[in-house]
């Protein structure tokens, strides 16, 4: 059982870096179903870890169902009676949550390991993404937003938007590249790195990546 929840996981962090690009230009029409696309994955992994007693069961938990049950019973003394919305908002601030806990029971180092070379190895692709849309207009189908919108994204200097690469936003790269440098400087302290031409390619994409962003965020938390 254990090695279906991380077959899980893997599809859903392959999931959380790919939803965006799928929406934004592989499947428009949908963009918005795909939008919770990860969910079923997510549910799935719950049940086999309340299965084989991997769900967490700590305070930290306890919290967020208090915070959840808490953010119901004031939208609703707020005068908010649409149940799908009042839903929506509990899947975004507190339903992910508790799959970092099960993460860190049924993934060992290996496995740790293997989704940072995996990360690194996207880092390519991912600025490869954003430098396309950082020197082409506006208006070109790369930057175009999710559902093939034009706009939905910041701007940036010079009237360039905030280049989200495989993301639907730049919110994306905010945390994805920060992930990357942590998983880059960690092989140094491995005695088998990864081949050098994917520690040399990925360390030149996280440092490309920086200036073309335009935001002062993804250089921050990547220092």
């Amino acid at each position: 059982m254990t090695k279906s929840i991380k077959l899980l996981i893997w599809a859903y962090i392959v999931l959380l870096l790919t939803e965006g690009a799928v929406r934004k230009w592989v499947l428009p029409g949908l963009a918005d179903p795909l939008l919770i696309i990860r969910d079923p994955i997510l549910l799935g992994i719950y049940v086999l870890s309340i299965a084989n007693g991997s769900f967490p069961r700590n305070a930290w938990v306890a919290a967020i169902g208090i915070l959840a049950v808490a953010s119901v019973g004031s939208s609703l003394l707020a005068g908010c009676d649409n149940f799908l919305v009042i839903a929506y908002g509990i899947r975004i601030n507190y339903l992910h949550l508790p799959l970092i806990w099960i993460m860190g029971t049924v993934l060992d180092r290996a496995d740790v390991e293997r989704i940072g070379v995996f990360f690194l190895a996207t880092a390519n692709v991912m600025t490869a993404v954003m430098a396309e849309q950082f020197k082409s207009p506006q208006g070109h189908w790369i930057n175009k937003g999710v559902g093939l919108s034009e706009g939905g994204q910041l701007f940036g200097a010079e009237g360039r938007i905030r280049p989200p690469g495989l993301f639907a936003f730049i919110t994306g790269p905010q945390l994805f590249y920060p992930f990357c440098a942590a998983f880059f400087l960690g092989q140094f302290s491995r005695k088998k790195p990864v081949a050098w031409p994917l520690l040399i390619a990925s360390g030149a994409a996280i440092l490309i990546a920086l200036p073309i962003s335009i935001s002062r965020t993804v250089m921050l938390a990547t220092a």
